[in-house]
């Protein structure tokens, strides 16, 4: 959070508890889901002590950050909450895998966030996210869909609200993974097809416009 010349977002800051003016800067603040203040810490605290050059101790800044980390997710849980949304609405579960450090998965996440897709995906799935690294289960998960330990992520799966596999990302070529070249991105469409319940052939089309698109500007 900006605070300028301490003439910023200062009221904000006080809300959550932050008492900037006595501890200065950088001040770190924990929320929960709601927004509600989770710890407050000052960080001259975590700093390593007696050495010309001013630094923190990269050891006590990750053991106040695990301390106060949100309890891992159950991905069974996750993707039964999903299979329910599916069923109450006769829409289809489109499950990916990814994780953290995994680049490819950012680029697809990044495009499921648009507003524009996820408004039409929305018309016929029940979008969601699996991470391999994060969420309990999560890589077993992966295994079981997959069927193989091996292969490359970001991977995906089209369910019905039984959890039966409708068609995954495993594509003439290979894992599509997210899609890229026109040939993956043309595989992505035909699974879309076969996956789709109420899609046009437009909806389709224009989604696999907007992934060329993201290709062209990341050029």
């Amino acid at each position: 959070m900006d605070i300028g010349k301490w003439d910023k977002n200062m009221e904000l800051a006080a809300s959550y508890g932050a008492d900037l003016k006595d501890a200065g800067v950088p001040y770190l603040t924990i929320l929960d889901g709601e927004g509600k203040v989770v710890a407050n810490q000052r960080t001259d605290d975590l700093e390593v002590k007696g050495v010309k050059e001013q630094s923190h101790d990269a050891a006590k800044v990750l053991q106040f950050l695990e301390k106060h980390q949100a309890a891992y997710l159950d991905a069974e849980a996750v993707l039964s909450d999903a299979m329910t949304k599916a069923r109450e609405s006769n829409r289809v579960v489109f499950v990916h895998f990814g994780a953290p450090w995994c680049g490819w998965c950012h680029r697809l996440e990044n495009w499921l966030a648009k507003n524009e897709i996820s408004k039409i995906l929305a018309k016929d799935f029940v979008e969601v996210k699996i991470d391999t690294d994060r969420m309990i289960g999560g890589a077993e998960m992966l295994n079981r869909y997959r069927k193989s330990e091996s292969g490359g992520i970001p991977w995906f799966a089209f369910l019905n609200a039984e959890g039966e596999t409708i068609v995954t990302s495993d594509g003439p070529n290979g894992n599509v993974g997210c899609p890229w070249t026109d040939e993956e991105i043309s595989a992505f469409g035909d699974m879309l097809r076969k996956a789709r319940r109420n899609l046009s052939d437009a909806a389709v089309d224009r989604l696999l416009q907007t992934m060329r698109d993201a290709r062209e500007a990341a050029k």
